[in-house]
């Protein structure tokens, strides 16, 4: 009887029909919430949802009409967009105020706020409507787009990449803009950390800093000011296996591992002392970074967190997902497909490695016709979504209940503002009560907008030969956000996280974790926007 190996399903895919039926679902559910939406009276006003018993901190006053959304014209918007006036190779002279954002530099008065009263007065967005483009009235058709518009113009960014390598001989990838070599930042310039999602949401695995929903905010929040933007740094973390980072263990991610954003973060403050860090999630790895925030309490390393389209409780999305017949063959499914893709794109390198407990439960997957969702991570996440002791699960649904982050927001002890909307065909409910009981947590819920989708305005289809894909109107509350936060939070925020320790093995460690730390191995030649994902950089020995 012969042997079944890994190798032997390299190369293997199918394409279910159930997926396209589901799709076809999908778009007639849609039509008939267009139909509801022409009898109806819309109700476009953001949900606002904040703490009874807030804490209160320190923040300079800002004058409205420094707010980057009252600054940015609509001119540069567009012409940021299109990628004309993003990251000029010119360097300027470096002055005081290189990073061109002298509002920082004034002297402001402060004032004592909560959590409220400091997004409500500078984030002036979110108390006006959102009013979602005409076509995209659902959060089927919002989270579709999402995934299969084409982006490949719009909101062009540029990376550098480095590589670590983890304490387990893990690897993560590193992708900073703007590069070293286009523009020279003050070194107390707020970096913004971000974590991608899952891997894509339909058919097609985007993964990484390549994300559309990650280049519409870094495209502005990283170009200059005087091209519109924040003057930022930012670093996106793609986790392991994602983006083209290799895969050097029988590890991969989950929302439950999050010793990996603590090197990163370990990594970035030897590199940038003085700099703020900001912390954006989204999808999956919003849950990452909440769960992270949670886990730090006093101690976090980042100034202040946003996350959008935070799944929030796995196990109610997990029963949504699996339950009815259009979510598990549309979604489930296709996310099941997706990190299936992933998988199989690795099995070449985990053919390699050493057997491991996972690679029996590796084999039933790869055998299967479409997986779910449940199924990769019964399979697969449990055994390799971390380490011990944590990592294995049991099962998938005692991985939902140990990874879910709805139930630990009151540990929250940094500025934090979470994004999500009602129609949001992956997530199944929002933590109010939860986030009424904490401290620091501002949540706002938006009558549409899908999975990571908010888009606004725009022609029919967002096909690039009319305009493009239609703006997403979250971009301009993050913005303010990350400015408010960058910029006018006091000296209480500042970094308390742990000091370091250096190995003698070549390790910067954590003190007192022995998973917690970094080896930097080379920097990655910049690639401008690539048109495919494998395309997004090409590695170089530094």
């Amino acid at each position: 009887m012969s042997t079944v190996t890994l190798a032997d399903f390299e190369g293997a895919d199918v394409t279910p029909w159930e997926t396209i039926v589901s799709l076809l679902v999908a778009l007639l559910n849609s039509v008939v919430a267009f139909l509801n939406y022409l009898s109806a009276k819309p109700d476009y006003l953001p949900r606002l949802y904040y703490p009874n018993e807030p804490a209160y901190f320190t923040a300079k006053k800002r004058d409205p009409k420094d707010i980057i959304t009252n600054t940015l014209t609509q001119e540069l918007r567009d012409l940021q967009a299109n990628g004309e006036t993003f990251h000029s190779n010119e360097q300027p002279a470096l002055g005081p105020y290189s990073n061109g954002n002298t509002i920082n530099k004034l002297k402001r008065a402060t004032e004592h706020v909560s959590i409220r009263s400091f997004v409500e007065a500078r984030c002036p967005t979110l108390l006006k409507d959102y009013v979602p483009s005409w076509w995209l009235r659902s959060g089927h058709l919002n989270t579709i787009y999402c995934v299969m518009g084409d982006f490949t113009k719009k909101d062009l960014v540029e990376y550098e990449r480095t590589l670590l390598r983890l304490p387990d001989g893990g690897t993560i990838g590193l992708d900073f803009t703007p590069p070293t070599a286009h523009r020279v930042l003050d070194p107390k310039t707020p970096v913004i950390v971000v974590l991608h999602g899952l891997s894509g949401v339909l058919l097609i695995a985007r993964t990484g800093s390549f994300e559309s929903y990650v280049r519409d905010i870094l495209s502005t929040a990283c170009a200059s000011k005087e091209d519109g933007g924040l003057g930022y740094r930012a670093c996106v973390m793609n986790f392991r296996g994602c983006a083209g980072v290799p895969l050097t263990t029988a590890q991969l991610y989950s929302g439950a591992h999050t010793d990996d954003l603590r090197s990163t973060l370990l990594y970035l403050r030897e590199l940038y002392p003085e700099a703020p860090l900001l912390g954006i999630g989204f999808s999956l790895g919003a849950n990452v970074l909440t769960r992270y925030v949670e886990e730090e309490g006093g101690t976090c390393r980042l100034r202040s967190a946003c996350v959008l389209g935070c799944p929030w409780n796995l196990t109610l999305n997990s029963d949504m997902l699996e339950k009815r017949w259009i979510y598990r063959n549309l979604y489930s499914k296709a996310l099941g497909g997706n990190l299936l893709y992933l998988l199989r794109s690795h099995l070449e390198t985990l053919n390699k490695l050493a057997p491991t407990k996972a690679t029996p439960h590796i084999l039933r997957l790869l055998k299967m016709r479409a997986p779910t969702l449940k199924d990769f991570d019964h399979h697969v996440t449990c055994w390799m979504g971390g380490s011990a002791p944590k990592f294995p699960f049991e099962s998938a649904d005692a991985y939902y209940a140990g990874s879910s982050a709805h139930d630990s927001v009151q540990d929250i002890r940094i500025p934090f503002i979470a994004f999500n909307a009602s129609d949001d065909p992956i997530v199944a409910e929002m933590p109010v009560n939860e986030i009424r009981q904490s401290q620091w947590v501002f949540q706002v819920v938006t009558p549409y907008g899908g999975h990571l989708g908010w888009f606004e305005g725009g022609t029919f289809g967002g096909f690039q030969r009319f305009g493009g894909p239609p703006p997403r109107w979250v971009r301009k509350p993050v913005l303010e956000w990350l400015q408010a936060t960058g910029e006018d939070l006091g000296p209480e925020f500042d970094d308390k996280g742990l000091g370091r320790v250096q190995a003698s093995n070549g390790f910067t460690m954590e003190e007192g974790k022995r998973d917690v730390g970094y080896k930097r191995l080379e920097r990655s030649k910049p690639k401008y926007q690539p048109q495919r994902p494998e395309e997004h950089l090409v590695l170089t020995a530094a």
